[in-house]
């Protein structure tokens, strides 16, 4: 062989070898991980822990212990990223962060609240003024004498919806810190003379931010009676209003939960009565708004799995949505959480969770791995 040819050659090796080590150290792209299920979380104030369920088994397969303490009210919420709990005791008051992964507590202290912006950079504290925490250093960032509660976030822009008074919602921005906007929720009666306010005991926003979903009350001298309205936040308008319980002794709720289908074409109410402090009795149903006939479908009954000897129909409560849509869960008073299959509005399954559960359970679902 020729010494150019032998050159050639050995060129050619030394190339396809460098080649060849260059790629193999090159890193491949990393794929986002997918989970493989969502977690579904519910709060024990008497055990002081929370229960983590498989929402594909509908299983509890784990615990998550907090710090001992008496028995007190607690609040529960999780961070949009899925990465921590935010846990709410007021004895001692204080607030807990906890990571869903490693399971152990990461934040301990009194600048953290229960609820945290979409875009996961703020923890808001409604109560005593809005409080605004970067969620990352807990320190704060804003406090505004403005009574914020209940609220809802827009998913859609830096906004967030809450109840300032009788019939008013005021629009907030919590990039800007600064009022946007107010609304005045005036309900129509046949004396025009008589123009009551509600109170707001929950909100949600429709997935186009286009309408305000609430329930709430009136006082005793407008003849009080729970309520169900959808407001038209584009027109300004009241879109529908629906008295619940025009009964007597079904004066308004105590405290109410809603949740809305991931499609945005219904509203579930719970019924959790009057809770802890006595009546009203609760009627054991949840009811189902349709958003796009603008009626209420038949509600979903809990009388097929009342436990013997309970006496009185189910209490229930918190309402989460797993986020395909598949599965829509609820805390009630039997020391269960219902599974509910939207397609069909009917229970399917029933989680039993003997230890801690009381009637007033909140739940939080993890969106994200």
């Amino acid at each position: 062989m020729r010494t150019n040819e032998i050159l050639t050659v050995g060129f050619v090796s030394i190339f396809l070898a460098l080649s060849f080590f260059i790629n193999c150290s090159k890193k491949k792209p990393i794929q986002p991980i997918q989970p493989t299920t969502y977690y579904l979380y519910a709060l024990s104030m008497q055990d002081c822990c929370v229960y983590v369920i498989d929402t594909k088994t509908d299983l509890v397969v784990d615990t998550i212990f907090i710090e001992q303490h008496p028995y007190s009210y607690m609040q529960l919420g999780i961070s949009p990223d899925g990465l921590r709990l935010h846990i709410f005791t007021n004895n001692p008051y204080g607030f807990y962060e906890i990571n869903t992964r490693t399971k152990q507590i990461e934040y301990k202290g009194p600048n953290s609240g229960t609820y945290v912006t979409p875009d996961g950079r703020l923890i808001v504290h409604p109560y005593g003024g809005i409080h605004f925490y970067d969620a990352a250093t807990h320190q704060l960032v804003h406090h505004d004498t403005l009574t914020l509660y209940p609220f809802a976030f827009d998913t859609n822009s830096p906004l967030v919806y809450g109840a300032v008074g009788l019939g008013k919602v005021a629009v907030f921005n919590y990039q800007t810190f600064s009022l946007v906007k107010t609304y005045e929720i005036v309900v129509r009666t046949p004396n025009p003379e008589e123009k009551p306010k509600p109170f707001f005991s929950a909100m949600i926003l429709s997935p186009d931010s286009k309408t305000l979903y609430f329930t709430g009350g009136f006082p005793s001298s407008f003849g009080s009676f729970a309520l169900f309205g959808a407001y038209d936040l584009i027109n300004d308008s009241l879109e529908t209003f629906f008295p619940v319980r025009p009964e007597s002794e079904h004066t308004l709720f105590l405290v109410a939960y809603l949740a809305m289908s991931k499609d945005g074409k219904f509203v579930y109410i719970t019924d959790p009565g009057g809770f802890i402090v006595g009546p009203p009795v609760p009627y054991g149903e949840i009811w189902v708004f349709d958003t796009q006939h603008k009626k209420f479908v038949s509600p979903i009954t809990t009388d097929t799995i009342v436990p013997p000897g309970m006496g009185t129909p189910m209490s229930t409560c918190d309402i989460e949505i797993t986020p395909d849509g598949k599965k829509v869960y609820v805390s009630n008073w039997a020391f269960t959480i219902l599974v509910i299959d939207p397609k069909m509005n009917d229970i399917i399954d029933t989680i039993g969770v003997v230890f801690g559960l009381s009637k007033f359970t909140e739940l939080a679902i993890q969106t994200k791995p």
